[in-house]
């Protein structure tokens, strides 16, 4: 006001600074590459809350049939040990490769624990490979449990049957 501008003309100022600083701003893109929908979710959800960076997750098998220059398109490629000898022979391949290790967290381990003994426990699972996961993590954690074979949710499954003889799922 002091300098003669109108309260519009100070708004369209504020406005053009505000975009100019906006485009200034860098986002880190980063890719999460993991075989089962499961660990894919949740490691793309926990990178979303970090500011400054956008989060694009693909399937390794999507990868596997679409291969392309990934590395050009993209600031960092997070995967884990197990994909990265995979991903970095990939076209572009692997300088912004990040290798990851991936463990259930302590409460999951410590409800398995918890499941009491000779208890019937079911495996629901959206693929088959997180299902084999679990199955494992289970039998390695709880020996005194009863396990069927993991069930995939994309089965036709009558999920009431399912659950009727199972103390744990």
């Amino acid at each position: 006001e002091d300098m003669g501008f109108s309260a519009w003309e100070v708004k369209i100022f504020l406005d053009l600074k505000l975009r100019q600083r906006e485009n200034r701003e860098y986002r880190l893109k980063v890719a999460v590459l993991e075989c089962n929908p499961e660990n894919l979710s949740q490691l793309s959800e926990q990178l979303r809350s970090v500011e400054g960076i956008e989060v694009c997750s693909y399937l390794m098998d999507n990868i596997r049939s679409y291969p392309y220059h990934m590395a050009e398109n993209m600031d960092l490629i997070i995967t884990t040990t197990e994909h990265a000898q995979e991903i970095s022979t990939l076209p572009g391949g692997s300088p912004k490769l990040v290798r990851i290790a991936l463990r259930p967290e302590s409460r999951c381990l410590s409800r398995i624990i918890r499941i009491r003994k000779d208890a019937r426990v079911g495996i629901l699972s959206q693929s088959g490979r997180f299902g084999q996961i679990l199955l494992g993590t289970c039998r390695d954690y709880n020996h005194s449990i009863h396990l069927t074979q993991p069930v995939q949710l994309s089965q036709t499954l009558d999920l009431e049957s399912y659950l009727a003889d199972k103390d744990a799922v």
